[in-house]
């Protein structure tokens, strides 16, 4: 489903922008990031598990770096590791014919 497709234009699109505007704003950013795994998987069901140990992955990052204060040095080593990681997915992926 691309995004110029009658099914996302007609039912995703605007049943996702409902629901956000229902929800509260403290589980807007939720709606959000679950209506973006749903679009993903509805446009490649074998790559989901990737994007939900992306999404985890990032997550982890980002508690770390928050935990780490006001060390620049630990936080620039946890952005180049989560990012090499990141980058280390893509690479797996473009090069084993998906």
């Amino acid at each position: 489903m691309g995004y110029n497709t009658l099914p996302y234009l007609v039912l995703f699109l605007p049943l996702s922008l409902i629901v956000y505007q229902v929800s509260g704003r403290k589980f807007r950013k939720y709606v959000l990031l679950i209506a973006s795994w749903i679009y993903f998987f509805l446009c490649s069901r074998e790559l989901i598990l990737y994007l939900l140990l992306t999404s985890a992955g990032v997550w982890l990052a980002g508690l770390a770096m928050k935990s780490a204060g006001s060390r620049k040095r630990l936080k620039t080593f946890l952005v180049v590791v989560s990012i090499g990681g990141l980058f280390g997915i893509l690479l797996y992926l473009k090069y084993i014919n998906f």
